[in-house]
């Protein structure tokens, strides 16, 4: 039988990653199967639905550099809003409450900080260069890279920024990764957010991020299988073999032209033939925990 297509894809995690490469191979011309464990799609992307009203317990803004996000909400009718007012204090730190009840100083003096932040980062190279050609001290965790550029004033406008963010603890974190995103546009429409100041292109969507993905499910005709649980896949130079049940608990045996694992890497390892090089970059991955509570207020 003569293909009429490119071939066949397996992807494997119904994110936003996941559903994105999805969408891309389906517009090509592949046939795509999509398997997530879950019940539901979107993954960190989670809506919470109370009394006529969305929350999103996981993504939950985009900021000006998110494009390609904002005209696929656009495509798909997402009804596009401005940040609801919002506050970013710090909890475990008395001495640094809230930005937006900050004196002038202390506002300035972070207006001021970002700026020779920006300007250091420019010195870095990685506009030009990417990661590429990035100094060896860029390896170091961004704290200490801050304070080594004369910046720890604004380590805590950081700090918060990255709890806020989900990304962690900034002494953790190697500098190149914050260098990487904290780009002019990004720390400045943060910054903007912390201090409660307007930021014309965040925003978040009426409906929710989780059905932003499910109207991407349902608009390329995935047919994400849910609540699949996968057994085993083999990779070799003719395809990918893959095991997997369904919710019901049938077994599938299946083969693709190609694979795109989208789901957490470590947890690939039960499941793949990882390689001895995949085995051991997997397993060390680091979680941090990031917790989001949703309460109703009376009064």
């Amino acid at each position: 039988m003569r293909r009429t297509g490119p071939g066949s894809v397996l992807v494997v995690g119904a994110g936003a990653a996941g559903l994105t490469a999805a969408a891309a191979a389906k517009d090509r011309g592949w046939e795509v199967t999509v398997l997530e464990k879950e019940q539901v799609i979107g993954g960190k992307c989670r809506s919470l639905h109370h009394d006529g009203a969305v929350y999103d317990l996981g993504a939950n803004l985009t900021t000006p550099r998110y494009t390609y996000i904002r005209d696929l909400a656009d495509r798909l009718g997402m009804t596009r809003r401005h940040l609801t007012d919002r506050r970013i204090v710090n909890l475990s730190n008395e001495d640094f409450p809230s930005l937006q009840d900050a004196n002038l100083l202390k506002r300035l003096l972070v207006r001021g900080s970002s700026s020779l932040y920006v300007a250091a980062r420019s010195l870095s190279g990685i506009e030009k260069h990417g990661y590429g050609d990035l100094a060896a001290a860029v390896e170091q965790p961004f704290g200490v890279w801050l304070e080594r550029h004369g910046l720890a004033p604004f380590r805590e406008v950081f700090a918060t920024l990255f709890v806020a963010y989900g990304y962690g603890l900034m002494d953790e974190l190697p500098a190149a990764y914050a260098l990487k995103f904290f780009d002019k546009v990004h720390l400045q429409a943060a910054i903007d957010v912390i201090l409660g100041q307007d930021v014309t292109d965040t925003m978040d969507f009426e409906e929710g991020f989780g059905e932003l993905w499910e109207r991407v499910d349902r608009h390329w005709e995935l047919g994400t299988h849910r609540g699949a649980r996968l057994v085993q896949i083999h990779r070799s130079p003719r395809g990918v073999s893959a095991i997997w049940s369904d919710r019901n608990d049938v077994t599938r045996v299946q083969r693709f032209d190609r694979l795109v694992v989208a789901c957490p890497l470590d947890l690939s390892l039960g499941f793949l033939d990882a390689s001895a090089a995949e085995q051991r970059l997997f397993s060390q991955l680091r979680y941090n925990d990031y917790y989001v509570t949703a309460a109703i207020l009376h009064g």
